[in-house]
């Protein structure tokens, strides 16, 4: 017991110096540690306030071009409601032309004959081209990230890649009859 009392004492003793070297070197270093410190926190906070700034200028490139999109889209809703009712007119004068033609009527002059074939054969194959840039624009910056909606994005995607090489074909088979 005596022996355990002297082990404790000296780990009281060992202790009490360890302390009071400890609180020696933070009285001698206290200025460095809180200079360390501020330093530390400093870095902290400009990685913080990057990250803000990152999210805000991605936020704003995103809404930008989300406004640009709504313009492309409402110029293409623009483009295809001119060629349908270009079709429409197109498909008119083919039904005028056949129905003289089946009814062997003469109520077509030459002139309407040369208008209606020359409406049919100018303009009956005008195709839609979907204003693809900005898509590209989005894929090659890896911007399409920033659209949160699955579901926007897959309609992009469905929208400027896949229904795009459709209408390119079905262009092709049209210019390739025509």
């Amino acid at each position: 017991i005596k022996h355990a009392i002297i082990n404790i004492f000296f780990i009281f003793l060992k202790l009490k110096f360890y302390i009071e070297v400890m609180n020696k070197f933070f009285k001698d270093n206290i200025k460095y540690i809180l200079q360390s410190l501020v330093v530390l926190l400093s870095v902290l906070m400009s990685f913080y306030i990057d990250s803000i700034r990152v999210e805000n200028q991605n936020a704003n490139y995103k809404n930008e071009i989300v406004k640009d999109l709504q313009s492309i889209i409402e110029s293409e809703r623009t483009q295809i409601s001119n060629i349908k009712d270009l079709q429409i007119r197109c498909r008119n004068a083919a039904d005028d032309l056949i129905f003289d033609i089946i009814n062997k009527s003469n109520d077509l002059s030459d002139k309407q004959i040369a208008e209606k074939l020359l409406l049919l054969t100018e303009r009956g194959s005008v195709s839609f081209f979907s204003q693809s840039s900005l898509y590209d624009e989005l894929k090659s910056t890896g911007s399409t990230r920033l659209i949160k909606s699955d579901n926007f994005r897959y309609a992009l995607s469905n929208t400027y890649n896949n229904l795009n090489q459709r209408n390119l074909a079905v262009s092709r088979i049209i210019d390739d009859y025509f």
